[in-house]
């Protein structure tokens, strides 16, 4: 079922696995500005569908930030997902976008900060991140 669509991303929910499942429409590059608005997007739908699942699909994408925005924009929406019943996060990206290990080491250190109540993890692959979430 699409939740959202635009002529940027959709987000789309599966019940039956309980994915929230985000996509861009086309391969590009991608800016802060950008990843915030999915990034709200997302928070706003887990308040409304409560999913417990999350697959975000960047691969094919770059996404042009630095690793201190990246930070940034990863404890936004770990902040933002709180309230939701969210345990997993899977991010499917292009491994030069963040290099790989990079992301579940920032996942850690937030982790440390404050207690998150789901797993993050990336993939250069979306099969590989839907497998994971279903595990």
């Amino acid at each position: 079922m699409v939740l959202y669509s635009d002529a940027f991303f959709n987000l789309s929910y599966a019940s039956a696995p309980d994915i929230l499942y985000v996509a861009l429409q086309d391969q590009r590059n991608l800016f802060v500005s950008e990843v915030r608005r999915i990034f709200v997007s997302i928070v706003s739908c887990s308040r409304e569908h409560r999913f417990r699942r999350l697959l975000l699909d960047f691969g094919g994408n770059r996404v042009e930030m630095t690793e201190r925005e990246y930070r940034a924009m990863m404890a936004q929406l770990a902040v933002g997902l709180l309230p939701a019943p969210v345990e997993k996060a899977a991010l499917a990206m292009a491994t030069d976008t963040i290099p790989e290990g990079r992301v579940e080491t920032i996942y850690r250190e937030m982790q440390a900060a404050v207690l998150l109540p789901l797993e993050l993890r990336a993939f250069p692959r979306k099969t590989q991140a839907l497998r994971w979430l279903m595990a």
